[in-house]
């Protein structure tokens, strides 16, 4: 990219990024982000969706040398809950810049890719990898709309001692994640209290009554076509749930 050159959608840089908390005014810097969400010699390809809300859009026109204030919106999805929704400031400073091309895609490129490959084979294989992606990005949304439809249907009354019983693990997992994340042991002891259970509780049976029905509707189903899953199977299906289950509450 010649020296003096504005950036644009599709164009890559590398930066150093410094952060920080936006104050209630979203203006303001407020204390310095982890050192996680910060970093030198950071990659950044101009484009929509790419990354933090306010991220691209901000360093747009910048140029090498330039040091931008940009103003961003964690996602809320965030893994670090902490951070998750949380509006930032960023100090960020452009050293390099880049145009990024797409080469036409012809026989003799597709041959580079690949012997014995031509243009269209490739964009073939192209289009499948992409489909496979696309159904694993939608897998999970499509379980929910299934296991929403199944619980629907079921007439099946849930006991309440099953629902205390999920609803004092789901509470002890909060409680749990609440010390992870820094809330001292005696602010802690304040929320374990029977009334505060009550109200969880309530607020997580519909939750619980619509997993108990699904696990019934999924067994239902499996008897009447005859599908027998293997215990070891099973075991490991366990396993991974309990895994994960410990891997949240760790990461908050």
């Amino acid at each position: 990219m010649e020296e003096g050159t504005e950036l644009k959608d599709g164009d890559a840089c590398k930066v150093n990024m410094v952060g920080y908390m936006a104050a209630p005014d979203g203006v303001t810097k407020a204390e310095p982000l982890p050192d996680a969400a910060s970093g030198d010699n950071v990659e950044v390809i101009l484009g929509e969706g790419r990354y933090m809300e306010g991220l691209v859009e901000g360093l747009y026109g910048a140029k090498v040398g330039d040091t931008r204030t940009v103003y961003v919106t964690f996602p809320n999805k965030l893994r670090d809950k902490t951070l998750a929704g949380k509006k930032a400031i960023f100090d960020v400073t452009v050293l390099e810049a880049s145009n990024r091309s797409i080469p036409e895609v012809t026989d003799e490129f597709a041959a580079n890719v690949r012997a014995g490959l031509t243009a269209e084979s490739l964009k073939e294989e192209l289009q499948k990898a992409v489909d496979a992606e696309d159904s694993k990005k939608y897998v999970n949304v499509r379980n929910e709309a299934l296991a929403s439809a199944l619980a629907q249907v079921m007439d099946v009354d849930v006991p309440d001692t099953l629902v205390t019983n999920q609803a004092r693990e789901k509470y002890a997992l909060m409680m749990t994640e609440f010390r992870d994340n820094g809330m001292a042991d005696d602010e802690i002891k304040k929320l374990i209290t029977p009334e505060n259970f009550v109200k969880y509780k309530d607020i997580a049976k519909p939750d619980i009554e619509e997993d108990f029905k699904v696990s019934m509707a999924t067994d239902e189903i499996a008897n009447m076509e005859g599908i027998e899953v293997p215990a070891a199977d099973i075991d490991e299906q366990i396993k991974s749930l309990r895994e994960q289950a410990v891997s949240e509450g760790q990461d908050g």
